[in-house]
């Protein structure tokens, strides 16, 4: 027969152990959604993965995640919502008869629903449906509907989740402060899913999510940059350097090389290859516009000079730089980028030739036309003298006969 106090012992020691259950629980899966989330540098990949994942974990039959687009959170990835429920609940902005999206005081969309709610931080800490961190949960949609105010909802629900028979619903926000990356959405049509703890290991599974995502869509977002960047370098035959002013070390693109004739394995990272292939009527102006620039950098650096291509001849670059500067202000990379002007350079210097040919023969012509044009004065003037000698004899003898008829 167990005494009061050996009652409160095996409660105690009851309650420590379904602590400690949970939290091996807890920790085993935190350590699967770590592994899940350091597995590849794709996010939508880690997106479908999760959401696989809390659907497993909770046990419930619809998981969604809203990412933020433009000024709309809509949904990114749906698992066991009706499509027509998607399409219904996928734009959260509220929009004015025109179409146009309404703003709120300080010019932010204002988004309609429970989720809208979540992400923009409209919540109440105090009541029971909000936890402290602003998500929001509930295992009974329409006791709660038929429980609180709209006030105390916000006003903008648009009470679809009940209208679909979802009963258990949980929206968890991804990412702090201001502006959130987006949300988690957990629905159930039956009741009781959630509890307290459960929406707790929601919340920090839901930090760690939204840590690891916003990272790997960086690197995404970095890397098709860096891919149109590359489309375009490829497009457009430019190459680019960068040179490191204190160890005197530069790296050439491939594209760099090749303007010049060379593979990548041909050509060293030193500053040597650049100066020693300048021409030697360019050398000096190159390198003292370079150095002039180094030591006080202004505006839009750029310079032509020609550099030896690998089959002797001489290759015209175009070259725009701008200087990085260290945090002790000292000058620390130059990097720019390098256009083969070669072919427009000789398409006008052949612009100028025949500019120049023109203008000869523009003069030579001029000059026979004058000529021709005092051969034809000389001409008519011979001409008119000779004409003139008849006359002059026809109208003296008119003198003559008029004379003698007085």
């Amino acid at each position: 027969m167990l005494k009061v106090g050996d009652h409160v012992v095996v409660q105690s020691f009851v309650r420590d152990v379904s602590y400690a259950v949970r939290a091996g629980r807890e920790r085993e899966t935190t350590l699967r959604l770590l592994q899940m989330l350091n597995d590849g540098n794709d996010p939508i990949k880690l997106i479908e993965a999760v959401t696989r994942f809390l659907r497993e974990w909770t046990g419930c039959e619809a998981v969604a995640v809203r990412l933020q687009d433009g000024d709309d959170y809509p949904y990114f990835l749906t698992t066991g919502f009706p499509d027509e429920f998607v399409q219904l609940e996928s734009p959260l902005c509220a929009r004015l008869p025109d179409g146009g999206i309404v703003r709120d005081g300080d010019g932010s969309p204002v988004l309609d629903c429970m989720c809208g709610n979540v992400l923009c931080g409209r919540f109440d800490p105090e009541l029971p449906f909000f936890t402290k961190s602003g998500s929001f949960w509930t295992n009974s949609t329409t006791e709660l509907l038929a429980s609180t105010t709209d006030e105390a909802r916000q006003a903008r629900t648009r009470n679809r989740c009940n209208g679909e028979g979802y009963e258990s619903v949980a929206l968890i926000r991804l990412g702090h402060g201001a502006s959130a990356l987006g949300l988690l959405q957990i629905n159930d049509r039956a009741k009781g899913k959630f509890t307290p703890d459960v929406i707790s290991f929601l919340e920090r599974l839901a930090d760690q999510i939204a840590v690891v995502l916003s990272q790997k869509m960086a690197v995404k977002a970095l890397q098709e940059s860096e891919s149109r960047l590359r489309l375009a370098v490829d497009a457009t035959h430019v190459g680019y350097f960068d040179w490191d002013c204190r160890t005197d070390r530069v790296h050439y693109s491939h594209e760099w090389k090749q303007q010049l004739g060379y593979e990548d394995d041909e050509i060293s990272d030193s500053s040597g290859e650049w100066q020693d292939r300048l021409h030697p009527q360019d050398k000096k102006k190159a390198l003292e516009q370079v150095r002039a620039y180094v030591q006080e950098p202004w505006p839009n650096f750029t310079s032509e000079y020609r550099l030896r291509h690998k089959d002797g001849s001489y290759r015209c670059l175009l070259a725009q730089a701008a200087l990085l500067s260290g945090a002790d202000g000292e000058p620390e990379h130059m990097i720019g980028c390098t256009i083969d002007i070669t072919e427009r350079k000789r398409m006008e210097q052949d612009m100028r030739d025949l500019n120049s040919a023109l203008e000869r023969r523009v003069h030579e012509r001029t000059l026979a036309l004058e000529a021709a044009n005092s051969e034809l004065q000389s001409f008519a003037y011979s001409i008119s003298h000779d004409l003139r000698a008849p006359l002059r004899a026809i109208d003296g003898l008119a003198a003559i006969i008029a004379e003698a008829h007085q």
